[in-house]
């Protein structure tokens, strides 16, 4: 049985507690991913979208899309983001909500996948240049604080 994801709950559930304290929720995703947006919204590799029921129509967030009708310089627009694509849903107010690790690599967009032997994620195409660079760890990024 394939384990479904945690991630579209959570961002329902911090979506209703947003709407229950009279704040906003917004999204941050990765803009590539995001389908019919506004070509200068697609300039960053992010983009942050107001989901409040003031700023948009007919919103779903289902376990596969979060989708929704919204205006942009007075153009009307269906909006639909992958969830794998979501990297927080916020209170902009408050400043409270959630963070995730996208499941979309941002530069290629490419997909992660789990592998067998463990359930940790990893590309599911990674480019020969990727895998021959190494880090540098001569010398520690800690530091001691007295």
């Amino acid at each position: 049985m394939r384990d479904v994801s945690i991630k579209p709950y959570l961002i329902r559930a911090v979506y209703e507690w947003c709407i229950a304290n009279s704040v906003a929720p917004y999204i941050t995703a990765i803009s590539r991913q995001c389908h019919n947006l506004p070509e200068n919204l697609t300039i960053d590799k992010n983009v942050t979208l107001n989901i409040d029921l003031a700023a948009t129509d007919d919103l779903v967030i289902d376990n596969e899309f979060v989708q929704f009708n919204a205006r942009f310089n007075g153009l009307a627009k269906k909006i639909s983001i992958p969830i794998e694509a979501i990297k927080s849903i916020f209170s902009k107010e408050l400043g409270h909500g959630l963070s995730f690790v996208p499941e979309i690599m941002e530069d290629s967009g490419v997909n992660l996948i789990e592998t067998e032997n463990n359930k940790s994620k990893i590309p599911a195409k990674v480019k020969s240049s990727e895998t021959d660079t190494k880090i540098s760890r001569d010398k520690s990024f800690l530091k001691i604080v007295k």
